[in-house]
């Protein structure tokens, strides 16, 4: 966890993550031993998509404050119209139990997280 949580924070690239900024950068901290998410040094950028998509729905500009309380299913189904993706087929090959359950939770995470982000990279969120 350490070795992962060290190569995530010094990647030169961006981190893309779905509620990081709450959650995960936190996490990362506790790994690592710092202090607080402000010692927290990345060497690359991180957008939370939770932040990003919540702007988008509900504009600052517009008197209105995001609405972060939503998860990334809800959020996945409002930008992505339609049905959630389907696990790979691999996966259910190679896991099985309470395994399979968690490796394809996390992956369907990462999944709608990339679309989210690769969707907002291409200016195609809109409200």
């Amino acid at each position: 966890m350490i070795a992962a949580a060290k190569k995530i924070v010094s990647s030169p690239g961006t981190i893309v993550s779905f509620n990081g900024n709450r959650c995960d950068l936190l996490e990362f901290t506790k790994i690592l031993g710092i202090g607080s998410v402000d010692e927290l040094c990345t060497r690359g950028k991180h957008d939370d998509m939770r932040e990003i998509t919540s702007s988008i729905r509900w504009p600052p500009d517009r008197g209105t404050q995001p609405i972060l309380g939503t998860n990334l299913s809800d959020t996945y189904s409002h930008f992505c119209v339609g049905e959630l993706p389907q696990r790979p087929k691999y996966l259910l090959e190679k896991y099985g139990g309470d395994e399979l359950e968690y490796v394809a939770n996390n992956w369907l995470d990462c999944f709608m997280t990339a679309a989210l982000w690769k969707k907002w990279k291409r200016g195609e969120l809109t409200a």
